[in-house]
């Protein structure tokens, strides 16, 4: 089942992704996937952290980048960051 998210919600979704995007393609330890599967994986992570209740830009960027970057689970790391 999709999760429906809240107007609020999707700007913050949007802030995060495109923060934690930036992050991850100007990164030292960046991961050399194709582009559009790293899109997926990080829509996936931020949507993960949301969807857990997660609302500081900032803490979601922080946390889909460094899940990514260290190959965690989404839904381990959401639920260590409410």
């Amino acid at each position: 089942m999709e999760q429906a998210f809240r107007p609020e919600q999707l700007d913050l979704i949007d802030q995060a992704f495109d923060q934690a995007w930036t992050e991850l393609t100007t990164s030292p330890n960046r991961l050399y996937l194709d582009q559009e599967v790293m899109k997926t994986l990080l829509r996936d992570k931020v949507l993960a952290f949301v969807a857990a209740g997660m609302r500081d830009p900032e803490l979601i960027k922080k946390a889909a980048v460094h899940s990514i970057l260290n190959g965690k689970p989404s839904n381990k790391d959401s639920r260590e960051h409410p």
